[in-house]
């Protein structure tokens, strides 16, 4: 009975000791790495409503937006590898395809850290 109970002390011991430096390691990369910032896009089947309005369903509710053009797009004119901080997280644009097709986008400012945003799955998989 002493060497199960040495035993699982000793395996609970090492599972804190990873999950803890993991956790440490885990508030260095944030506090001192800073993020990529990914442009996500998403084409929207947008409808009109009685007065005009532009509108898209987001489970089963009306989400009115104002788009720009694509070409006015803040999040677009991005440098490929920007790491500051935005003022804008998300977009509504629209681009003529066709003479009588519009389409429109939501576009979507979301961090990114790299090899990173690996870290809690490897976490996960150590701790399994």
């Amino acid at each position: 009975m002493n060497s199960t109970t040495n035993r699982f002390s000793r395996r609970a011991l090492t599972t804190f000791f990873v999950f803890g430096s993991l956790m440490i390691l885990s508030l260095f990369a944030g506090l001192n790495i800073s993020p990529k910032w990914l442009i996500s896009t998403t084409i929207l089947d947008v409808q009109v409503d009685e007065e005009g309005a532009l509108y898209y369903l987001f489970k089963n509710d009306k989400k009115y937006f104002e788009p720009i053009a694509t070409e006015q797009s803040r999040l677009l004119a991005l440098p490929h590898h920007f790491s500051g901080e935005l003022e804008v997280l998300e977009e509504f644009t629209f681009a003529q395809i066709d003479q009588d097709i519009v389409e429109y986008r939501q576009l979507r400012a979301q961090k990114h850290w790299g090899l990173w945003s690996l870290l809690p799955a490897f976490c996960a998989v150590l701790l399994c």
